[in-house]
């Protein structure tokens, strides 16, 4: 490790089962393959990594709070935070579902203040009081998602009632009850019927993950290259 990292941050979900080296590897029905291993096994050697000096914080990732209970009950130091993510909230559409950013009310609402609908929905979160962090590789949209302003207030109440009491975050297609909401039972059969899914739609080269539902097209595979530790969109014809 080369200098000294800010804060390194431990995920509470389920980890993968390393033994055939594919990073994302799938049981013979098409399931994932997982294997039960305690968060604060991880965390303990987390815990290490700050006594050497190579990091100046350690904090967690998408815990409940019964899930901190748990890790504050079995190790020793406090996470200096705990990321909340939220993986498709605004223009990503990983899931097929109707976006956020696409709802009538938001369209309505970026026209009457000459908006995008991008900053429509990141000046509420901002004036909701929470950290927004937009991300785009297109110089025009990096501008445009800083150009947040205060929204009016009925504007501001009228996206307090976008609630549509659905998740776009199906972390339970894993086969893991990451938010302690289904139970084992609904968890294990929501995972079984995305098995098929899961093989038409990922493939594992050597070294390589390839996700095809992260890609905009169908023509394309997103694939994680492993030393250049980040995604690519890669045309079939090209490969």
């Amino acid at each position: 490790m080369k200098g000294i990292s800010e804060c390194i941050l431990t995920d509470v979900f389920s980890a993968f089962n390393g033994e055939s080296g594919e990073w994302f590897p799938l049981r013979e029905d098409g399931t994932f393959d997982l294997v039960d291993i305690d968060p604060a096994i991880t965390y303990k050697a987390v815990e290490k990594l700050l006594l050497t000096g190579k990091v100046r914080a350690i904090g967690v990732s998408n815990f409940t709070v019964n899930a901190l209970t748990d890790l504050l009950s079995k190790t020793s130091i406090v996470p200096v935070v705990n990321q909340i993510e939220a993986y498709s909230p605004l223009g990503n559409n990983q899931t097929g579902e109707p976006r956020t950013v696409d709802d009538k009310m938001v369209d309505v609402i970026s026209r009457r203040l000459n908006m995008d609908r991008g900053q429509v929905l990141a000046s509420w979160g901002i004036q909701h009081g929470t950290v927004v962090l937009p991300k785009s590789v297109t110089p025009s949209r990096i501008k445009s998602n800083l150009r947040v302003k205060e929204l009016s207030t009925d504007a501001f109440q009228e996206l307090n009632t976008l609630e549509r009491h659905k998740r776009f975050n199906q972390q339970s297609r894993w086969g893991y009850d990451m938010f302690e909401e289904l139970g084992e039972d609904k968890v294990s059969k929501i995972a079984r019927d995305f098995a098929q899914e899961n093989k038409e739609k990922v493939t594992i080269y050597p070294q390589l993950a390839t996700l095809g539902f992260n890609c905009d097209s169908d023509k394309t595979l997103c694939i994680g290259l492993k030393h250049a530790g980040r995604f690519q969109c890669i045309e079939f014809g090209n490969m």
